[in-house]
C-alpha cells in the first residue's frame, strides 16, 4: 500500500538533478563514439574546425552543466564541494582517456605498415 504513496519533492528533485548530471557527464564521450561512428559509416567528415570547437567546447560545457547541477541541490555546502571535486576530477580522468585514444589512432593511421 505504500507504493502508492507519491515521493516527496525533494527527492525526485534529486534524482532529477542526478539524470542531468549523467547526462552532462557522459556527452563527451558520446560525442567521441557518434565521431567514431560517423567515419566508420564513411560518411562525409564535418569541418576540422567544427570539430575541434567541438572537442574543446563539449567537455567544458559538460563540467559547467554538472557543477551548477551539483550546486543548486538540496545538500550541505560540504557535500556540494565535494561533488565539485569529484565531478572535476570524473571528467579530467574521463578527457584525458578519451585525448589519448584520438591520438593512438591518429598515429596508428598515419604511421607506415
Amino acid at each position: 500500500m505504500n507504493d502508492l504513496n507519491p515521493p516527496d519533492a525533494r527527492t525526485m528533485r534529486m534524482w532529477f538533478g542526478a539524470a542531468i548530471w549523467f547526462a552532462a557527464f557522459v556527452s563527451p564521450t558520446a560525442l567521441v563514439f557518434m565521431l567514431g561512428f560517423l567515419d566508420h559509416m564513411r560518411a562525409p567528415a564535418p569541418p576540422e574546425s567544427v570539430v575541434a570547437a567541438l572537442i574543446c567546447l563539449t567537455p567544458l560545457a559538460a563540467f559547467l552543466t554538472c557543477c551548477v547541477v551539483v550546486w543548486r541541490s538540496p545538500m550541505s555546502l560540504g557535500w556540494r564541494v565535494a561533488g565539485l571535486v569529484l565531478t572535476l576530477a570524473a571528467i579530467s580522468i574521463q578527457c584525458s582517456v578519451w585525448f589519448l585514444i584520438i591520438v593512438s589512432v591518429i598515429s596508428a593511421a598515419i604511421s607506415p605498415v
